[in-house]
């Protein structure tokens, strides 16, 4: 992670930005586990406010266009979804493309994306404590580094910096 912030632009909530390596294991299992990141401050809003606001979605780059091309490289790139046929390269464009003419296609995005969403749901619903105590230091400083979460969460459970 490099940082996580509120800001004061009421364009933009806030958000955290994470440095990830090209070369990142790209199984199912590391994939889908970076779709469940993606989707996590959504999953954490529907846990703290009962709902979601458009905050994660709407824009190229958003939490949920990130996870949507991942969930679409899954399924129509890398042949690791529920089928085997590839359907288009991993080229955003494309695969949007795509995405917008295959029925079978954007269901099984779709479920991906779902199961994903309630697995970071179910994650900040056991840490629950973990989650509060992070929200009321990041709206107390507005600002908070990699080292500051670790030393927030440290008390709730192991982290590995």
């Amino acid at each position: 992670m490099d940082t996580i912030s509120l800001s004061e632009d009421s364009q933009q909530v806030g958000g955290a930005t994470f440095q990830q390596d090209g070369n990142f294991d790209r199984s199912r299992q590391k994939i889908e586990d970076h779709i469940a990141m993606c989707l996590a401050g959504s999953a954490a809003e529907e846990i703290s406010y009962g709902a979601r606001s458009p905050g994660s979605g709407g824009t190229d780059g958003s939490d949920l266009q990130r996870a949507t091309i991942l969930s679409l490289k899954l399924e129509a790139s890398y042949g690791l979804g529920g089928g085997l046929s590839y359907r288009a390269s991993t080229d955003e464009a494309e695969l949007l493309n795509v995405l917008s003419t295959d029925t079978d296609l954007r269901a099984r995005v779709d479920r991906t994306l779902a199961k994903q969403f309630l697995r970071a749901e179910t994650i900040l619903q056991k840490r629950i404590d973990a989650l509060e105590s992070l929200a009321a230091a990041l709206l107390e400083k507005l600002k908070l580094s990699p080292h500051d979460v670790a030393d927030i969460l440290k008390p709730h459970f192991k982290v590995n910096r």
